[in-house]
């Protein structure tokens, strides 16, 4: 455990701020204060956890006059906290949004402090640091799904996490083996499809998976085909690459428009449940405006 490299947030109207957000602003506090008073930023009273290591906290903040520095500064927000009288109703849900609106303006990267989801073996996400996304492997089982999946047709490079499928008509078996593989710590970081086929209800769960709940940072797809239920071609998805970036949802065309761009643009949203923030590029859609 560490401190994320991470700026601040500049707060305008810090009355306003502190009596909407109290109920978030005194536990913060209390846990800030907590892992400030052990000489080496120890977590006490934490189940599980001991402390951080010395190694994991920037130079800077193992200084005396870093502690002393924040300790008055955490001081001075716990007395701004106890002076303001709030008399308002907290409206949560209202306030929550408003801080949400305030971060897409000021950090529309969605950087949150440097941390991405990787899922585990016991189906949760953990956010983690570039340095150990590439790192961890939270299952013994990974050479076997490694296994399953080049019996399938693909293959994966253990060193670049990247997967790929070339000419293979997924089955539902496939799609199985593959999202329980990728919700159980298979962690793949860019998937490519090349000459694929699939019936659109298979791809819909793949999609699902991979969106909301798997390790993929980019999805690559060329001339994948999608069939309905009696197997006749709806129709081909010719170039998309789609980037998932915390809360960004990235989707990109080619900077040309082919048939099936509005089809596949609208199976991601239908299956996206956790981007809130859509990146498309207006070359993708030049004379097709209202198509869009």
């Amino acid at each position: 455990m560490y401190v994320a490299p991470h700026g601040d947030y500049s707060i305008k109207n810090s009355t306003q701020f502190i009596r909407r957000y109290e109920s978030y602003l005194r536990p913060t506090l209390k846990i800030a204060q907590l892992l400030l008073s052990a000489g080496n930023l120890a977590i006490p009273r934490l189940e599980n956890v001991s402390f951080a290591n010395n190694n994991t906290v920037p130079l800077e903040m193992n200084t005396p006059e870093y502690r002393q520095d924040m300790e008055q500064r955490l001081k001075f927000v716990d007395t701004l906290i106890d002076k303001i009288d709030d008399k308002q109703t907290s409206q949560r849900g209202a306030n929550l949004r408003e801080i949400l609106t305030y971060l897409e303006l000021v950090d529309n990267e969605q950087s949150l402090g440097n941390l991405d989801p990787v899922a585990t073996d016991d189906g949760h996400v953990r956010w983690v640091c570039p340095e150990h996304y590439g790192e961890l492997s939270f299952n013994a089982n990974m050479s076997s799904y490694i296994n399953d999946f080049k019996v399938m047709g693909g293959t994966f490079d253990r060193k670049t996490k990247e997967a790929v499928v070339i000419g293979v008509s997924v089955t539902e078996r496939n799609i199985n083996m593959i999202c329980d593989a990728l919700t159980k710590g298979f962690n793949i970081v860019k998937p490519n499809l090349q000459d694929c086929s699939f019936y659109e209800g298979y791809l819909e769960t793949l999609l699902d998976t991979i969106i909301n709940r798997s390790s993929i940072r980019c999805l690559n797809m060329t001339t994948v085909c999608l069939r309905n239920y009696v197997g006749m071609v709806k129709y081909t998805c010719k170039n998309m690459i789609v980037e998932f970036k915390n809360q960004s949802l990235k989707v990109r065309f080619n900077n040309s428009f082919h048939n099936e761009s509005i089809p596949m643009l609208n199976l991601l949203l239908l299956r996206n449940k956790i981007h809130p923030t859509l990146n498309i590029a207006a070359g993708d859609f030049l004379g097709h405006e209202s198509d869009l």
